[in-house]
């Protein structure tokens, strides 16, 4: 097999390289906003772990696996999210699983986590399907000349995956107002991230602040009114609207307050399928760019499925697609940083974090 497939091109498109230092503060901030990844130094790419800090390390990038094994999994109780991720989505997530710490977070996990399961998610492949077959539907009746804006069209179509599975029970309107109001968030959130890493008071202005205020606050008034309405005509099923629904907190055994329940489902409705489209965006441009990549996974899935839909079945008989999909989540990811903050004086790496 390894004689049959060619060797990738280099596929970085051509741009600045990472700082040869640590950047000025100003610099840094310019930089980050257009591209954070673009105001590392190059040190970050070459080490495990790089601290910052005159007289006493304050602020540590992490890549070694090893090492962020041990603050995302082994050590959560040392390493806890932030205020950063928190000021940047509070407004529109709340206190959700994505925000949440503690006690508040494990029980939020317990009840989304079943939808994600290997197994259940193996039952959302037919509707996956279906709408990767709508959106090329799509392209075929624009003809060939026509350019697609491909990101755009990925967010549609896992969009159209998200409320057909987990979030069932959306309709047109609604749909639109959701994809609308998190696009107007999502857009200028590198101002409100790097507001929040000169730690300014939240109340100071910042280039697109009101923009984001204001669809935060329409964002979570149609989820709102997609609770009332599935109240209405009754809670069963099995989707997350209604788990979340049936829920009640394992210690007090009260339901989730409406704060609560709009805190989730704009989790997974306005921000949850952006970083699935995203992954797809890349993927087809470093395909585009690798055309003998792009024979070799139509290739197999035409081997495993011919001509219809693939299955749930066929996922294991896809080595070569899952390989290039990795791969390009590993060039360009989707969420490319996470914060967490030391909660007490700790050692990782060699380096001694206060």
């Amino acid at each position: 097999m390894s004689a049959t497939i060619p060797t990738a091109p280099a596929l970085y498109p051509p741009t600045v390289p990472p700082a040869a230092r640590a950047l000025p503060l100003y610099l840094s901030l310019t930089r980050f906003v257009r591209n954070p990844l673009r105001s590392l130094p190059r040190t970050v790419y070459e080490q495990p772990i790089v601290a910052y800090g005159r007289k006493r390390p304050l602020v540590a990038w992490v890549t070694g696996p090893e090492l962020i094994e041990q603050i995302l999994i082994k050590r959560t109780d040392v390493f806890v999210k932030t205020r950063l991720d928190k000021r940047v989505l509070r407004p529109l997530i709340g206190t959700g699983l994505l925000t949440a710490d503690g006690d508040h977070w494990r029980w939020q996990r317990k009840l989304a986590s079943p939808l994600f399961r290997p197994n259940d998610a193996y039952g959302y492949v037919p509707a996956m399907t279906t709408a990767a077959n709508e959106q090329i539907a799509r392209w075929r009746s624009l003809g060939p000349s026509h350019t697609a804006a491909i990101d755009r069209d990925m967010t549609e179509t896992t969009f159209a995956v998200i409320t057909r599975t987990i979030l069932a029970g959306i309709d047109a309107n609604e749909a639109v107002e959701i994809q609308r109001t998190g696009h107007a968030y999502i857009e200028p959130i590198m101002w409100s991230v790097a507001a929040a890493l000169m730690l300014t008071p939240e109340r100071w202005w910042y280039p697109g602040k009101r923009k984001m205020m204001r669809a935060a606050r329409e964002g979570r008034a149609v989820v709102q009114r997609l609770l009332d309405k599935r109240r209405a005509s009754g809670i069963e099923g099995d989707d997350l609207v209604a788990r979340m629904l049936q829920a009640r907190n394992p210690d007090t055994g009260a339901p989730m307050s409406d704060e609560a329940l709009i805190d989730n489902l704009a989790t997974f409705l306005l921000a949850g399928h952006e970083t699935t489209a995203k992954a797809l965006t890349w993927t087809l441009y470093l395909l585009a760019r690798a055309p003998e990549w792009q024979d070799l996974v139509r290739n197999e899935v035409l081997s495993v499925a011919g001509r219809r839909a693939v299955t749930a079945d066929d996922i294991a008989k896809l080595p070569i697609t899952q390989r290039v999909l990795k791969e390009s989540m590993r060039l360009y990811p989707p969420v490319p940083a996470m914060t967490r903050v030391n909660a007490e004086a700790t050692e990782l790496g060699g380096i001694v974090l206060p």
